[in-house]
C-alpha cells in the first residue's frame, strides 16, 4: 500500500468535528468519522502526535500549525495543502538564511550555502511553492490555508484554516492502532501513516507528480519548473543538483543539505519513476523491514509497529530542518561525579570536589546538587553558586547554562578521627525537560591519622601576601588570598604539608571576625625548595588580620 499525495483541491464537504480551540503549536481537528470509526482515537491522536513535532521543532512549538484528520476512501493514505503557495525564490531564500543565522543550526546554516551555490543559477528569477505551514515558519505572510470543506482562507493555522487535510483509509482492518494485540502481518502503523502525511503537510513535498499521462514525470505547481522548497535540495551526486527543468528516472536521487556531499535522509534514495509513488517519498528497501523510514513510498506491513520521525534515524527531521523548521533545542544530559584530595588526614585540610558533566543542550531548568557532607569536615566553602550550612551543600546551575563538564570544589578541614566515610551527592533538575543520566555520586574517603608537626622544618621565606579578589569595603567585605612562602630547610622532601592553627587545633583561626574561607597547600615540598601556601579569606568590613599557623605532614 502507498501514501499518495493529492495536489488538487478537495471539494467534498465535510462536516467539522471535535476541534481543539486556539491551536497553539501543531493539533489535529478530527472529522466526526475519527471517533465514530475507532473510539477515543482523536484523544490519542492528540496524545502521540503533536508532542512529537513540538518538542522536536522549535518553530512548530512556537507557532500555530492545524492539520484536519478524516477517514475515507484512499488508498492508505493521502494529504492535500488545498492552495499553493508561491513566493520568490529571493523571499524564500532570504527568510532561510534569517532563520539559520538566528538558530545557529548547522544543517540550515549549510543549506543556506548549497542554495547560494547551486540553486541560485537555476532558480534566482523564479519562484518556489511552499506549504502554508513552511510560509509560517519562516515567518511570511500572505499564506492560503484550506477549510475542511476545501475553501481557500487566509489564516492557516487558525480556526478552522487547516495548513492540510490528511485523509487515511477507511480499511481499519489494515491499521494497527498501537493498542491491542501486536501488529498483525497485514497490518500498517496508523500513526506512521498520519507522520508521513504530516510532514508533507508541513513541507516535504515535491511539485513533481508521478502520476502524468503515459507514467510521465510533470510539474504540478504554478509556472514553469516551479520547485517546492525540497526540490531544491535533490542531488543526484556532489555538487549535482537534479533541476525540475531536467526531470530524470535515474535512480539514485538523494536529498542534500550541503551540495550533494552528505545524503542527508540516512543513506535513503528517492523515489524517481512515474510509478504513482510520491516523487520526494523514499525508495522503500527490499525487504522492507531492512530500513524502515516514515518517508517511504510504500508502507512495511507487520513490520513498522511504533516508527516514528523520532526513532527512524532522523531523516524527515534532517529534511524539514533544511527547508526552513529551527530545532528545538536539546536538553541537558546530566550526571554527576565527586572525588576527593588524597591524602586526607585528621585536622589536615581537605577538597571535595563534585563534577557535573553535560552531554546534551543548554540547561532548560534549574540544576540543584545536594550533598550532606560528613560532620567532621568542617569550616567548609565552595564557590559563589554553592550555600553551606553544615553539613548540608547546595550548589545550583541556572536554566540556560551551556557546559560540558562543571566543577565545583568544597575547601575545608577533615577532623574526623581516622576512619572512613562515604560522600553522596545528588543531582536534580527542576524542569522535567532535563535529563539524569547519573543523578547520584559515591565517593568513599578514608581519613587518616593525624601528621607529624612538621613547624620547624619550614621556614617562612617572605612577608604574607594578599591580593583582592571580590567585594569591597564599601560593600562591608571582600575576600583575598594570602599567599605565605615556606621554605624547606631538611634535605629530605616534606610530603602532605598542611597549615593548621597554632597548637595543632583544627583549622585556622582568623582575629577580627575574619573567616578562613578555604587554603591551598602543596602536596610536597622538596629540600630546600620554596613553595606557597595560598588562605582565601573572607575579610569582616575589611578588618586586618593576623595569621598563625603550624604545618603538619609526613
Amino acid at each position: 500500500m502507498k501514501h499518495i499525495r493529492v495536489t488538487s483541491l478537495i471539494v467534498s464537504l465535510l462536516a467539522l468535528g471535535y476541534a481543539i480551540p486556539a491551536h497553539a503549536n501543531l493539533s489535529y481537528t478530527c472529522d466526526p468519522n475519527i471517533n465514530t470509526t475507532v473510539a477515543g482515537l482523536c484523544t490519542q491522536i492528540q496524545s502521540i502526535l503533536p508532542p512529537l513535532y513540538n518538542n522536536t521543532f522549535k518553530s512548530i512549538a512556537n507557532g500555530n500549525f492545524a492539520i484536519y484528520i478524516q477517514f475515507g476512501a484512499t488508498g492508505l493514505g493521502q494529504s492535500t495543502t488545498g492552495f499553493q503557495n508561491p513566493v520568490t525564490y529571493s523571499t524564500y531564500a532570504t527568510a532561510l538564511g534569517t532563520s539559520a543565522t538566528a538558530s545557529g543550526n548547522p544543517i540550515q546554516t549549510a543549506a543556506v550555502s548549497a542554495l547560494g551555490t547551486y540553486d541560485s543559477p537555476a532558480y534566482s528569477t523564479g519562484k518556489v511553492n511552499l506549504t502554508s505551514a513552511l510560509g509560517t515558519a519562516l515567518g511570511l505572510t500572505g499564506m492560503f490555508g484550506t477549510t475542511s470543506g476545501g475553501t481557500a482562507c487566509t489564516t492557516p493555522g487558525v480556526g478552522t484554516c487547516f495548513n492540510g487535510i490528511i485523509t487515511v483509509t477507511n480499511n481499519t482492518s489494515l491499521l494497527y492502532f498501537r493498542t491491542g494485540p501486536a501488529i498483525t502481518s497485514t497490518q500498517y502503523d496508523f500513526y506512521g501513516v498520519v507522520e508521513h502525511e504530516t510532514d508533507e503537510v508541513l513541507g516535504t513535498s515535491s511539485c513533481i507528480s508521478t502520476t502524468g499521462a503515459g507514467n510521465t514525470l510533470v510539474n504540478s505547481c504554478a509556472g514553469t519548473n516551479t520547485p517546492s522548497a525540497v526540490d531544491l535540495f535533490r542531488y543526484q551526486s556532489a555538487g549535482t543538483l537534479v533541476l525540475d527543468s531536467a526531470l530524470s528516472t535515474t535512480p539514485g536521487a538523494y536529498f542534500s543539505y550541503n551540495g550533494g556531499t552528505t545524503n542527508g535522509a540516512s543513506g535513503k534514495y528517492y523515489n524517481t519513476v512515474a510509478n504513482g509513488a510520491d516523487y520526494a517519498d523514499f525508495a522503500s528497501p527490499t525487504p522492507c523491514q531492512f530500513q524502515l523510514n516514515i518517508q517511504d513510498a510504500y508502507g512495511c506491513p507487520g513490520q513498522n509497529a511504533n516508527v516514528d520521525i523520532t526513532n527512524d534515524g532522523g531523516p524527515e527531521i534532517n529534511i524539514l530542518n533544511a527547508v526552513g523548521y529551527q530545532l528545538a533545542a536539546t536538553p541537558a544530559s546530566l550526571s554527576i561525579s565527586a572525588t576527593h584530595s588524597t591524602p586526607i588526614f585528621k585536622g589536615g585540610p581537605a577538597v571535595l570536589t563534585l563534577t557535573v558533566t553535560n552531554t546534551g543542550g543548554p540547561t532548560v531548568g534549574t540544576a540543584t546538587i545536594t550533598d550532606t557532607i560528613d560532620s567532621g569536615f568542617t569550616n567548609g566553602s565552595g564557590p559563589k553558586s554553592c550555600t553551606y550550612a553544615s553539613p548540608t551543600l547546595t550548589c545550583t546551575i541556572p536554566p540556560g547554562s551551556s557546559f560540558t563538564s562543571m566543577t565545583f570544589n568544597i575547601y575545608g578541614t577533615e577532623t574526623l578521627s581516622a576512619g572512613n566515610w562515604t560522600n553522596s551527592p545528588t543531582l536534580s533538575d527542576t524542569s522535567g525537560s532535563d535529563t539524569l543520566t547519573g543523578a547520584t555520586a559515591s565517593d568513599p574517603i578514608t581519613v587518616s591519622a593525624a601528621a607529624t608537626l612538621k613547624n620547624s622544618s619550614l621556614l617562612q621565606v617572605a612577608a604574607i601576601s594578599g591580593s583582592t579578589d571580590v567585594g569591597s569595603c564599601a560593600s562591608g567585605w571582600r575576600t583575598l588570598t594570602a599567599t605565605v612562602q615556606l621554605g624547606n630547610q631538611t634535605l629530605t622532601t616534606l610530603s602532605n604539608p598542611y597549615a593548621t592553627m597554632v597548637g595543632g587545633a583544627a583549622g585556622i583561626t582568623l582575629t577580627n571576625g575574619n573567616t578562613l574561607m578555604a587554603q591551598i597547600d602543596p602536596a610536597s615540598i622538596a629540600s630546600t625548595q620554596v613553595l606557597p601556601f595560598y588562605f582565601k579569606i573572607k575579610l569582616a568590613n575589611c578588618n586586618p588580620f593576623s595569621l598563625m599557623f603550624d604545618v603538619y605532614g609526613n
